[in-house]
């Protein structure tokens, strides 16, 4: 991701919003979005590319890399996000990049919060944490002991030197196993999971959330009337 970011100085940037990713899962939201791209009738300002796993499974990923790319709970708007309208996409994406074309200095303030997020709050170590904390509260919750299944075949080290028959440890495979190897134990344990929000914290999250998507919805409301 740091690489990434000094590859081009903020305001050399294109100035749209951009959005690559898969369309068709998660939302109906997201094939939603696909409206928003330039056409010869419109131009919302946005960017959207689909993304194709298949293919990019075939090309090791090499244009799926984060770090060319540029809701947790402690995600705020206008802090880490500007907030976009559901049901008006396109006209609240253009609305957003015209404010922020305008306000550079704020655009910067929130890229470099949500840059730092990520490099802070997304690192692997805590990803790591986050799945052994997962994992155990998940299996709090099961009802039957899991199992390996029957004829599985376990991939070990060793398999990536000298593969056995049937096994095709090679290319992303490979590639990705190496990277996910652990060299020696981590000197310290995992991070203790955080407690949950009590009712009078996630109140006032949810609400200083709430009063800030607002605000930007006025502004937004303020523009088209100013515009139309």
């Amino acid at each position: 991701m740091e690489e990434g970011k000094k590859k081009k100085k903020f305001m050399e940037r294109d100035a749209y919003a951009y959005w690559k990713g898969n369309p068709f899962v998660a939302s109906p939201s997201r094939e939603d979005l696909l409206t928003c791209n330039l056409s010869s009738l419109h131009d919302w300002n946005a960017r959207i590319f689909i993304q194709d796993w298949i293919s990019e499974g075939q090309r090791g990923f090499e244009n799926s890399n984060v770090a060319n790319q540029c809701t947790y709970r402690t995600l705020q708007p206008l802090q880490h996000y500007w907030p976009i309208r559901d049901k008006d996409k396109c006209r609240s994406i253009k609305f957003a990049v015209d404010w922020l074309n305008n306000h550079t200095q704020k655009a910067q303030e929130i890229g470099r919060e949500a840059s730092e997020f990520m490099q802070r709050d997304l690192s692997m170590e805590n990803v790591y944490d986050y799945m052994f904390h997962l994992l155990n509260e998940y299996s709090k919750l099961l009802k039957y002991k899991p199992q390996v299944p029957k004829n599985s075949v376990e991939l070990c080290t060793e398999a990536l030197v000298c593969p056995s028959e049937g096994e095709d440890v090679n290319g992303v495979d490979k590639k990705f196993m190496i990277g996910s190897l652990v060299s020696r134990p981590h000197a310290s344990g995992p991070c203790s999971l955080p407690p949950p929000f009590d009712s009078n914290g996630l109140e006032k999250f949810h609400r200083k959330k709430l009063n800030l998507i607002r605000q930007v919805e006025k502004w937004e409301d303020s523009y088209w009337q100013k515009v139309l």
